[in-house]
């Protein structure tokens, strides 16, 4: 070795200090440990892990830096809560984040089964906005500029018309569900325990958030939903028939639509409607043509999908684009934590879930509403 080359040489100490030192690679940063609780470059955000760190301070690691840094940019209720990323982009943790230099910097939180993937509204193509910290104003035309027809140059004068802006504002509504648990559910396999309890939060917003974007009322802390929203046009139906969808698209072409982007949703308990109606007597040609998609799509009608849940109006079908509805989500994410005395005497404590949701129609002449 070097070393030894050296002492056998007789080279002093200054000597040999400088020659390592002239020899040392200098184009690539020295290797920095492994750090326990931080992770390496292949960990990965673990809900069940965050949830862990709620009971056992020891369990905050890497999802705990996750959340302080999104607690920097949209604060939190609880202090003692741990925030769990809703968007589907990349993180960059910011230079004051404890550990940056130590953990991943960018994180791509595959959550989306958490909630998205069981709720209908994140899967029907509207805008998303993630981490707001307050009210959105979304300026909209409600009339656009004119053009005009030359008859030949320098002989007619071209119209002149100032487009008129509106806006829609988006003020976020707040989701809460708590769950108790008892002493002797806690001493089930820990990560089915986990497992239980993410689902079931998961499964309850998305439910909620369906049912508040399809049909809430818009007052009392409601958002304002679709079928509630007085702009959004209405079809009046008797016996749903072929007639009564046409009518749909046909208002919807009418207001000039893009209609190769329509979607239907219904209630399950509209399906036979769809199937055993037909478009044409005497005829197997169903309104609906049942086949197994993803994400409660159920089949398609009149060739456009169809997604079917249980927060629809049974006997009310709504069509439209839904790319011209925004949903917002405020603050950093889910907010999660445990109220470790929420029945102390018979030995129970909570879960405490936590999370800001708005929503509006940018463009109400996007849908259509068929209604009894």
């Amino acid at each position: 070795t070097q070393a030894d080359d050296a002492i056998t040489a007789g080279t002093s100490l200054e000597a040999f200090r400088s020659s390592v030192l002239d020899n040392l690679e200098t184009s690539k940063p020295l290797a920095t440990p492994y750090i326990k609780n931080y992770g390496d470059a292949r960990r990965e955000f673990s809900i069940s892990q965050a949830m862990l760190g709620l009971d056992d301070l020891s369990k905050r690691g890497y999802e705990y830096e996750i959340s302080q840094d999104l607690e920097r940019e949209g604060g939190k209720y609880n202090p003692d809560s741990v925030i769990i990323p809703m968007d589907r982009t990349e993180r960059t943790l910011t230079a004051a984040t404890a550990g940056a230099s130590t953990i991943q910097t960018t994180v791509s939180p595959e959550i989306r089964d958490f909630i998205q993937s069981k709720s209908i509204a994140y899967n029907l193509g509207m805008q998303e906005i993630n981490g707001l910290d307050g009210d959105l104003e979304i300026p909209v035309a409600s009339s656009a500029s004119g053009t005009t027809v030359m008859a030949s140059e320098s002989v007619t004068q071209s119209a002149v018309t100032t487009p008129t802006l509106t806006s829609r504002t988006i003020s976020p509504k707040y989701f809460a569900d708590v769950i108790p648990v008892g002493y002797k559910f806690l001493q089930q396999s820990k990560p089915s325990t986990d497992t239980y309890l993410k689902r079931l939060i998961g499964q309850t917003f998305a439910s909620k958030l369906d049912q508040q974007i399809i049909a809430g009322s818009g007052s009392s802390g409601e958002l304002e939903g679709f079928l509630t929203n007085s702009s959004v046009s209405s079809v009046t139906y008797t016996t749903l028939a072929f007639s009564d969808l046409i009518s749909g698209l046909e208002t919807l072409a009418g207001a000039d639509v893009e209609v190769s982007n329509l979607k239907w949703i219904i209630n399950g308990a509209n399906i036979s409607d769809l199937v055993e109606t037909v478009k044409y007597s005497s005829t197997a040609s169903p309104l609906m043509d049942l086949s197994s998609e993803q994400n409660n799509v159920i089949g398609r009608t009149l060739g456009y999908p169809t997604f079917v849940t249980e927060n629809m109006t049974s006997g009310k079908y709504l069509v439209g684009d839904f790319s011209q509805a925004v949903i917002a989500q405020f603050g950093g994410g889910l907010e999660i934590s445990i109220d470790q005395h929420y029945d102390a005497r018979r030995f129970e404590k909570a879960y405490c879930a936590l999370m800001g949701v708005g929503f509006a129609i940018i463009q109400p002449t996007c849908f259509v509403k068929l209604t009894t």
